[in-house]
């Protein structure tokens, strides 16, 4: 049963601002892992078969297996303790460790993908170097198309040529379609010019900050169509962003929950995926090569195999 049903009750927890906190002693018992003690720099190590799971106290950043993830509240430190969001628990840290418990569980065969921008809409541009994100997503897509069609999956474009295309109008493709997964594919651009690196985006749970927000507000308690599949959106990203991370070698940014439009209203899992800075010279440099752009569009269709498998494993375990 899910941590916060009848069972779990009996575990110590707070409450605070409404909002309720379970002792990070109660996922230690619960997974049969090992907790280590408070750090001076306000960590805790949890270490058991998933592998290692690093809280931080007054922090929304979770480090699981190496890999930069973002829950949606604060980890508490509450007199020498820390206490983690019942909603983090249920709607992340569950999912990845026991997927078992959201059945029913989804499959794999139509995936739409989304060439992010188009048309009159440039997206991010590195004008030195003559690139256009509309341009280079459209190029990956093409070839992410051809991989998984080999594969044997179908595959539908929001777009196959470079039109403006809105944001509703990419989600009601995928509801009109019935996919089973979502990626849209986008380049990301900064200030900082030497902000580099890879983050993914799934959909803000229900009464949950998205990354970017220092605070609530009343768009946070509006639940989505999207949100149906909170569990499912979690996993698929931590898989996918691990995937990215490992094969294009740059700056882990994290696993980032945002409300974007094309993520909304969705009825399949599904992320958007911001590969790499044209605003840094080097990583546009190397982005504009056709190498790094089959590279991408490997790392992603392999992110759709991994994931298929760990759905095929999931829906085994629930039959059993």
């Amino acid at each position: 049963m899910l941590i916060g049903c009848s069972a779990i009750q009996e575990v110590s927890s707070i409450r605070v601002d409404g909002r309720e906190y379970l002792s990070l002693r109660a996922i230690s018992e619960r997974y049969g892992s090992e907790i280590s003690n408070l750090s001076n720099e306000g960590k805790v190590f949890l270490k058991g078969s998933f592998g290692e799971m690093i809280f931080t106290a007054e922090s929304r950043e979770l480090q699981l297996n190496g890999l930069r993830v973002f829950m949606g509240d604060v980890v508490l430190l509450n007199e020498g303790f820390l206490y983690i969001s019942k909603l983090d628990i249920q709607k992340f840290i569950q999912p990845l460790l026991e997927p078992a418990l959201f059945a029913p569980v989804p499959g794999v065969n139509k995936i739409v993908l989304d060439a992010g921008h188009g048309g009159y809409d440039m997206g991010a541009q590195n004008k030195e170097l003559g690139l256009n994100e509309k341009d280079l997503t459209l190029e990956v897509i093409r070839y992410l198309k051809l991989l998984l069609e080999k594969k044997g999956y179908t595959v539908v474009l929001t777009r196959s040529e470079d039109r403006y295309l809105g944001l509703d109008e990419r989600a009601e493709i995928v509801r009109n379609e019935k996919a089973d997964l979502f990626l849209s594919l986008h380049f990301n651009a900064a200030t900082n010019q030497k902000a580099t690196g890879t983050e993914t985006y799934i959909l803000t749970p229900q009464l949950q900050q998205s990354t970017g927000d220092s605070e609530m507000s009343e768009k946070d308690t509006v639940e989505l169509v999207g949100n149906q599949l909170d569990p499912w959106n979690a996993i698929a990203g931590f898989y996918f962003h691990r995937q990215l991370v490992y094969d294009l070698k740059g700056t882990d940014r994290g696993l980032k929950r945002a409300r974007f439009v094309v993520l909304r209203n969705l009825n399949c899992p599904g992320l958007l995926i911001e590969a790499a800075f044209l605003s840094n010279r080097e990583e546009a440099n190397r982005v504009k090569t056709v190498a790094f752009q089959k590279r991408l569009a490997h790392s992603m269709a392999t992110g759709v195999e991994v994931y298929q498998r760990m759905l095929k494993r999931t829906q085994n375990e629930v039959a059993q």
